[in-house]
C-alpha cells in the first residue's frame, strides 16, 4: 500500500527580528507524516535531524515537533521561454575581435 504525505514535521530553531522590528520564529522542516489507504500513520524524519540540537532554554527532557498540513496546491508550471534568435553579426564581430588580442608580438 503506498503512503501519502499529509503533514510536515517542523521544529523551532530560534528567532529573528524582521524589518518592522517584530520578533519572528525561525523554523526547520525535519520530516513528514505519511498515511496509507487504511489510515496507518508513519513518521519519516530526515536522517540529519538530531533532537539534541533543538534549542532548550528551559532544560526540558523533550522538544516540541509541530505538524502542519501539506499544501495540496500544484506547483505553478515553469514559464515557457521562447528561443532567442542570434544577433545578426554583432556578437560574432565582437568575438572575432577578441580572438585577435593575443596576436601581438610580446617579448616574453
Amino acid at each position: 500500500m503506498p503512503y501519502k504525505a499529509t503533514h510536515d514535521l517542523v521544529v523551532r530553531t530560534g528567532s529573528y527580528t524582521d524589518r518592522e522590528g517584530s520578533e519572528k520564529g525561525r523554523f526547520e522542516n525535519v520530516g513528514t507524516v505519511m498515511k496509507d489507504e487504511d489510515n496507518n500513520v508513519m513518521l519519516l524524519f530526515k536522517r540529519t535531524f538530531n533532537p539534541a540540537g533543538v534549542p532548550n532554554p528551559e532544560h526540558r527532557d523533550s522538544c516540541i515537533v509541530s505538524m502542519f498540513k501539506k499544501d495540496r496546491k500544484e506547483a505553478p508550471p515553469e514559464p515557457k521561454v521562447a528561443p532567442v534568435a542570434p544577433h545578426e553579426g554583432r556578437q560574432q564581430d565582437a568575438m572575432d575581435k577578441s580572438e585577435n588580442i593575443y596576436d601581438d608580438d610580446l617579448p616574453f
